[in-house]
């Protein structure tokens, strides 16, 4: 038997109100990554400034086709 109305409208509806911050839009496997790469920087293994990571990070997520800046990585490597 087919979905009612009601239930393809629940089940097609998103689950926030907003736009998602950009890095929980990333794809699973490239979110997980850009998490290590926080998680490493905040552990003190990756030498580097919070700026530095901040404008790298952003320029290769761009070239990955991710549109955010250096200020909104340092947003959010600032973010515990």
């Amino acid at each position: 038997m087919a979905k009612s109305l009601i239930d393809e409208i629940k089940a097609a509806l998103p689950s926030r109100r907003g736009f998602a911050p950009w890095y929980e839009a990333l794809e699973p496997g490239l979110r997980e990554e850009v998490h290590a790469i926080k998680r490493e920087w905040l552990a003190g293994r990756l030498k580097a400034t919070k700026t530095g990571l901040a404008q790298t990070l952003s320029l290769r997520l761009k070239a990955r086709g991710v549109n955010i800046g250096h200020n909104g990585v340092t947003r959010w490597l600032e973010k515990t």
